[in-house]
């Protein structure tokens, strides 16, 4: 019996590539039921864009290994354990900006960070997506909030400002490349100027 936690969020038209960025569309965010499961809807987000929606299976393994929990969150090696469990190859990246970003999402791959959100104590981050990038802005692909509100476009220093840098960045190889172009997500590069 397959269940569906819940519908993908669409592309919107302010999160199509400005110019000069590469973006990886047709990935949609699964919202967390919680407070500190970011993480796991991270993971459910990434694997859900390669095999579809997730059924009860599916989800179910992606909370017992990411583990969430009320005072940790989701961590970091949690996160990366459960996406090696379903074959992606999870590694940092050098910095956090537009070159060493836009690299990895130009080869296919997503990229995984820490920020620190609005109302968040300090001390407390959030596990996003980074979908797109440019020279001066970054396309966060947020677990949380309204549909079709969850991806938005910010610029370089709002998202380092926002960054916690104790987490790495992380550049995940989801063989997008490898893809037939039938299949989604697309990587779409948009280098008119």
């Amino acid at each position: 019996m397959q269940t569906n936690i819940l519908a993908p969020l669409p592309d919107i038209r302010s999160t199509r590539p400005k110019k000069g960025a590469v973006v990886i569309t047709g990935v949609a965010g699964y919202h967390q039921m919680d407070g500190f499961s970011c993480g796991a809807s991270l993971v459910g987000t990434i694997v859900s864009a390669y095999i579809g929606r997730l059924d009860f299976l599916a989800w179910s393994k992606i909370v017992e290994k990411t583990d969430p929990c009320r005072t940790d969150g989701t961590p970091t090696r949690r996160v990366l354990a459960s996406l090696r469990d379903w074959g992606f190859t999870p590694s940092r990246i050098s910095s956090f900006g537009p070159d060493s970003v836009g690299a990895a999402l130009a080869e296919g791959n997503l990229v995984l960070s820490c920020l620190q959100m609005p109302r968040q104590s300090e001390g407390e981050t959030h596990w996003v997506a980074l979908v797109g990038a440019s020279e001066d802005r970054v396309l966060v692909l947020n677990c949380t909030g309204i549909p079709l509100f969850t991806k938005r476009w910010m610029s370089w220093d709002d998202a380092r400002a926002l960054r916690d840098p104790d987490e790495p960045t992380y550049s995940v190889d989801t063989g997008l490349l490898e893809w037939v172009a039938d299949r989604r997500p697309h990587l779409q590069c948009n280098n008119s100027r």
